[in-house]
């Protein structure tokens, strides 16, 4: 099993609660349908905590990102290759109308202890 993590925008704050609302009644449930996902979460980032270690000068008031997604999938091969179906292309195109284009996915792992 890999895990995907994708930190993103929507276009503007008005699109952002347009995709929220997209999310909830369509993408959530379509891409958890899919065989090769075995889990899906997605959040809305709604502020700034505080720092993680010290205070830095310049301490953002908004949140880099509005979005965050954990993507369980079987393999990075089975998710890629259901990406390039016609299918999955539309679904990429209709939901990506809401995203400002600095979309960043990464692949990772979980670290657990060693005791």
């Amino acid at each position: 099993m890999k895990t995907l993590f994708a930190v993103y925008n929507a276009k503007s704050s008005e699109v952002a609660d347009e995709y929220e609302n997209y999310l909830e009644k369509k993408k959530i449930a379509l891409v958890e349908s899919e065989p090769h996902i075995i889990s899906y979460e997605i959040y809305r980032i709604d502020s700034i905590f505080g720092p993680a270690v010290t205070k830095p000068q310049n301490l953002p008031t908004e949140p880099p990102y509005q979005f965050v997604a954990k993507i369980e999938v079987t393999s990075i091969e089975e998710f890629d290759n259901a990406e390039q179906t016609p299918e999955a292309q539309e679904f990429t195109k209709e939901y990506s109308a809401f995203l400002d284009p600095s979309t960043v996915l990464t692949i990772g792992h979980r670290i657990e202890s060693k005791k």
